[in-house]
């Protein structure tokens, strides 16, 4: 199950998705140690965030982010 959630964090279109899900998803209980008692809470707010917003996975943010770059140099170069 949890490496099934890996890959939904991350992103499943991208090879580099799961691993940053699971880079993110492992390391979230070492950030969170202070409020040990609402790890599972944080970890199911982070899946529904990503689940509504990203759809795609975080690795679509830095997709995004160089698409947009992209059009504005395009822009640019067109004006």
């Amino acid at each position: 199950m949890q490496i099934l959630v890996f890959a939904v964090v991350g992103g499943l279109p991208n090879v580099a998705g799961p691993i940053l899900g699971a880079a993110l998803l492992t390391a979230l209980p070492e950030i969170l140690r202070p409020l040990k008692d609402y790890r599972d809470i944080f970890q199911g707010a982070i899946l529904l965030f990503v689940i509504i917003f990203l759809p795609r996975g975080l690795v679509t943010v830095a997709q995004l982010r160089r698409t947009r770059r992209l059009q504005k140099i395009g822009a640019a170069d067109v004006a």
